[in-house]
């Protein structure tokens, strides 16, 4: 088979390796996932890698030769983004394999934090695989005092409040972090609706969300900022919040993580397929009110009533 392989930071290629073997503890893991393997190419390799590639690879510029390494897998496919399902598409196979793939996941303990469109493949089979595992953790153990890789730190990023497949509270999350040592009381809880308005504005799933599924945007506003108002004072864990632990959050909410990322990617796959008229007859007609409840379950603002990927195959099954 043919294999594709892949330039990334030692350490970052140590989390990938450890999280594939997880996966492969998984009962036919083989159609749902493709995972990295070691590769036998050393320092003089990654040198002559960077020779010829160079310029094209921004990780050079970033890192010397002898922090960088490769991995390995089998070709799983076209990247989700780029293969543009239309007809001959089965949205709702499609659909129920990738919230299993996720259902197993989970049951490893394991949050990919990175679900989007780039990072799913399909086959000549039509057959959807989750790619590039360099962002996930482990959901129950991950801890502030962990190792990097497992540690809450490396997995809460910049505040980017545009980028849809990151969940609203997770996104908040990232906007808060840096603002606890910083910032009065009456500063932050401005910042924090600040930041509660940019995530559902710059977001623009949430525009499909309003057109496609009635969710509008200043309901969601409104339920993003009652959670986090929620989390700060009522919450059990409100102390570990404002020392800037975050662990017990990760804890509490991670599962829901990647099931936000799976309704974002089934909306736009939706959103598209509109202009196709057999996806209306075969699939929308019988199964749209159906389709319409998972995608508003998956893709509530509020973790804590956001459909687990059990639930949403549940809803699908019937």
């Amino acid at each position: 088979m043919k294999k594709v392989g892949k330039i990334v930071r030692a350490n970052n290629a140590q989390i990938e390796l450890r999280i594939g073997t997880l996966i492969k503890g998984i009962q036919g893991w083989e159609k749902y996932y493709v995972v990295q393997e070691e590769d036998e190419c050393d320092a003089e390799n990654i040198k002559k890698i960077r020779v010829n590639y160079g310029s094209d690879c921004k990780l050079f510029a970033k890192a010397p030769t002898d922090k960088l390494t490769q991995i390995v897998s089998d070709y799983g496919g076209k990247p989700l983004s780029s293969s543009h399902p239309m007809s001959g598409f089965d949205y709702m196979d499609s659909f129920k394999h990738l919230l299993e793939g996720i259902s197993l996941l989970q049951g490893q303990g394991i949050c990919h934090h990175d679900l989007k469109d780039n990072n799913i493949v399909v086959d000549e089979n039509g057959v959807l695989r989750i790619i590039d595992f360099g962002a996930a953790f482990l959901g129950d153990s991950i801890h502030v005092d962990g190792q990097r890789s497992l540690g809450t730190k490396m997995h809460i990023f910049d505040f980017y409040p545009d980028y849809n497949t990151f969940s609203p509270d997770y996104t908040v999350l990232c906007g808060l972090k840096k603002l606890f040592d910083n910032k009065g009381q009456e500063e932050f809880h401005r910042s924090l609706r600040e930041q509660c308005n940019a995530t559902v504005e710059e977001k623009d799933v949430f525009s499909y969300m309003e057109t496609l599924l009635g969710m509008h945007r200043s309901i969601c506003k409104r339920e993003l900022l009652n959670f986090w108002n929620y989390s700060f004072n009522d919450w059990e864990h409100r102390d570990d919040l404002h020392e800037n632990k975050w662990e017990k959050f990760f804890h509490t909410y991670w599962r829901s993580w990647d099931t936000w990322a799976v309704g974002v990617i089934y909306l736009k796959l939706l959103k598209n397929l509109f202009l196709n008229q057999t996806f209306i007859t075969n699939t929308w007609n019988p199964h749209g009110p159906t389709i319409k409840k998972v995608l508003s379950g998956l893709l509530e603002v509020d973790p804590r009533r956001r459909l687990s990927a059990k639930a949403a195959l549940r809803m699908l099954a019937v």
